[in-house]
């Protein structure tokens, strides 16, 4: 009985610390080769929901495969409503982990389809590639924030566990 609680609370544990364990730049949307670059676009979260979302940008050369770190990166996003007006950021490496990406962060308000333009300007030329992102409506507060809320359960369980195991003995 003891090892199968202590294999139930490890495996939750492990379940807990992973579930928010990602790549540098998240999830890929798009790998096009526009021009002479090479274009990845990654975003966070997954999936993309309501709120914050981070995208980050590689540009590489197509000929070589080396990231090119003089190419400015601009990426427009416009909503699911056609009235919407677009946001527009640049994508940096100051914003990114990764310096061999750049990155930029929205606030989407709506759910649905979102039309997005990743716009390069560099040494090979201008180029643009659109893609479409499907936004999910926001999760309820209390679904975002359990894990903050659970984590008291994981080292009761480990003391009751040890209590358990001494035979409940008094002193």
């Amino acid at each position: 009985m003891r090892r199968a609680v202590t294999t139930f609370v490890a495996f939750l544990t492990l379940a807990l610390v992973s579930s928010g364990a990602c790549a540098d730049g998240g999830a890929i949307r798009l790998d096009a080769q526009r021009g002479g670059y090479r274009i990845v676009v990654f975003t966070q979260p997954t999936p993309l929901r309501v709120g914050r979302i981070d995208l980050s940008v590689l540009v590489q050369d197509t000929r070589t495969g080396q990231p090119l770190p003089g190419a400015t990166v601009t990426v427009e996003i416009s909503g699911p409503r056609a009235g919407d007006p677009p946001l527009r950021h640049s994508a940096t490496r100051a914003a990114a982990t990764n310096k061999l990406l750049r990155a930029a962060r929205f606030t989407l308000a709506r759910p649905g389809p979102h039309a997005l333009r990743v716009m390069i300007e560099g040494p090979l030329g201008e180029v643009s590639a659109p893609l479409t992102l499907d936004i999910a409506p926001a999760l309820p507060r209390w679904r975002a924030q359990w894990p903050w809320l659970f984590w008291p359960v994981i080292p009761i369980a480990l003391y009751a566990l040890r209590w358990m195991s001494h035979g409940h003995r008094r002193y």
